[in-house]
């Protein structure tokens, strides 16, 4: 099973945000990836784990800094990293991410798509949205446990305590197992590779 996630370089939540001339100083900003998309990239290394086979690729959208979120989720074990290049104030409409996103996606071919359930800078929660409709895909958030049948591609999504609904792309969130932490050369064994944005 070939397992697509996204990731997104946000600024850490401890940063102090800095105004100049009443802009924005991103200059001491420090980025990490998106807590919520590592909790996408665990639950697709565990199906990986679960199913003994398949592929975990990562995929962030943005400036040259982001390689380093791409990094990060090599570390944690994925086993490719892709960097599509965009820079500007595209990368502030969701659906213009999306865009780009579901473009890079049909090029890089998937069997599911997991992201975040929102990013911790806009929090809009809408890019993951967008995109599962560009790709005709159906669309499931805020997911607190997750079975997946890999014959079937079908999944089990619980809601509340006793209730189950049947899903297809999925967005984990917070519930879901912790995100692993392995060492920081690990990603030195994984490719990133880039691609234009």
């Amino acid at each position: 099973m070939n397992i697509l996630v996204f990731v997104k370089q946000v600024p850490d939540t401890e940063t102090r945000i800095q105004l100049k001339d009443g802009v924005v100083d991103t200059s001491g900003v420090k980025w990490i990836a998106n807590p919520y998309d590592e909790f996408a990239i665990e639950e697709a290394l565990r199906i990986k784990e679960r199913l003994g086979q398949g592929k975990v690729t990562v995929l962030s959208l943005g400036p040259d800094r982001v390689k380093d979120a791409i990094k990060y989720a090599l570390s944690l074990g994925a086993d490719e990293g892709v960097h599509v290049k965009g820079d500007g104030l595209a990368l502030a409409d969701p659906l213009a991410v999306a865009t780009v996103l579901a473009a890079a996606a049909r090029k890089l071919g998937f069997d599911l798509i997991l992201t975040g359930k929102q990013g911790v800078d806009h929090d809009w929660s809408q890019a993951g949205i967008i995109l599962a409709e560009l790709l005709d895909l159906p669309h499931v958030s805020v997911v607190v446990h997750l079975e997946l049948d890999a014959a079937t591609k079908q999944g089990t999504k619980a809601l509340l305590p006793g209730k189950r609904e049947r899903l297809g792309r999925l967005r984990p969130r917070r519930r879901l197992d912790h995100p692993r932490r392995i060492g920081p050369a690990q990603h030195r064994l994984r490719p990133c590779r880039s691609c234009g944005g």
